[in-house]
Parts: C-alpha cells; structure tokens; sequence
C-alpha cells in the first residue's frame, strides 16, 4: 500500500512567470548620464532618473545605477559650470590690453614731448632771464643772443613811447598775442611791439595811452 504525499502548502507556482527586472529608462538614464558633458544629456539623465525611481522600489532592483545616473550627472554639470566661469574672455582682455597699448604709448609721447620742450626750452647761451625783453623772446621760442638783444631794445622803445615800465607794458603785449591766438591769429611779441612802435611816434611818447593803443592794433588785426 503506497503512502500520500501530503498536499503542498502555499500558492502553487505558475510556470512561465516573469521575474522582475531592472526598469528599462534606468539603462538609459545611465547611458546617457556618459555624455552629460553636453548639458542636455546630464539634465535628461536626472529627469529619466527621477521619474523611474519609484519603478525601482517596486521591482528593487536599479537603484543602484539610478543613484550613479544622477551622480554622473551631477559631475559633468559642476564639471562644465566651473569651466565656463573660469573661462577668460577674450574680448576683455583684448580691450584691456590695447587700453594697456594705449595708455603706454601716451606716457611715451607726453615724455617725449616733456623732453623736446626742455630742450627747446634750453636758451643756446647763458642769457640772463631777469629782463622783460628775455621773457618775451622766450615766449616767442627766441633763444639766440641777437634775438634776445633785438627783443630788450624794442620793449625799452615801448617802454618809453607809453611812459610806463618794462614789466607793464610787458605784460600788455603778452595779453596782446594771446588775444590773437585765441582768434586763431598768429603774431608773436614782437610783431605787437614794433607795430606800437609805428602808431606811436617819437614826438608822441608819453602823450597817447599805451592800453588804448594796443587795443586798437589788436582790433584792427583782427577785422583785417
């Protein structure tokens, strides 16, 4: 007499039921969080990561590559914004280096013009700067002896026409020249002494206001 087996206890297992497998988009998320270099690759990869996780509780499996998806991500994202805000540009520089040209280039032309005044500035002798008639030839860019001593004897004539001192009548014809300068007329110091010289004659001196007479040269040259 054979025994029975006793009946088995539980669901009976059905053949050909599914295992659970690892979501599909947690395959892909993970794929494309390798060319998250680019950006859109790396935010997809979170997105597809995200959305697939609760599919990875219920199956439990893929979380582990969800987890490197969005790592992956994450890297490549810190990765790329780092580059981009250390990055030089290359418009500021270029701008500041000509500013930089420029600026250097303007210090050498003020030096070299600092120097060439200097030089011109350099009478060729020894001339004593103390007489009026010095000064304006200076002021004139006169530096040789002759000029000089053709520029005291005129403001000394001058000087004796108006009947006022050297240093007044100088200062008369300077304001004179720079009149005319600013009238965009060209006439240096002596031009303006020796035309005083003319529209006073040495029977006049001391007889006709040396301001009035100026001004009226000053006028008259320029409504020439």
């Amino acid at each position: 007499m054979s025994e029975e087996l006793p009946p088995p206890v539980g669901e009976p297992v059905q053949d050909g039921a599914p295992m659970s497998r690892t979501p599909k988009i947690i395959f892909w998320a993970f794929v494309v969080s390798l060319f998250g270099i680019f950006i859109l690759p790396a935010i997809a990869a979170i997105i597809m990561a995200a959305v697939a996780w609760r599919k990875t509780k219920e199956v439990g499996k893929g979380k582990g590559l969800a987890i490197s998806a969005i790592l992956i991500s994450i890297f490549w994202l810190g990765l790329v914004t780092f580059a981009v805000i250390n990055s030089p540009s290359d418009g500021n520089d270029s701008s500041t280096n000509s500013e930089v040209v420029e600026e250097e280039i303007s210090i050498e032309n003020e030096t070299q013009a600092s120097e060439s005044a200097e030089e011109e500035a350099v009478p060729d002798n020894n001339l004593a700067d103390e007489s009026v008639g010095y000064k304006l030839s200076v002021i004139d860019g006169e530096f040789d002896q002759s000029s000089v001593s053709l520029y005291e004897k005129r403001i000394a004539q001058v000087s004796e026409r108006c009947n006022e001192s050297e240093g007044d009548v100088g200062g008369k014809v300077v304001k004179a020249t720079e009149l005319l300068d600013e009238r965009g007329i060209t006439e240096s110091n002596l031009w303006v002494m020796d035309s005083v010289l003319q529209a006073i004659p040495p029977s006049e001196s001391g007889t006709l206001n040396c301001s009035e007479v100026i001004t009226l040269l000053v006028t008259l040259r320029i409504n020439e």
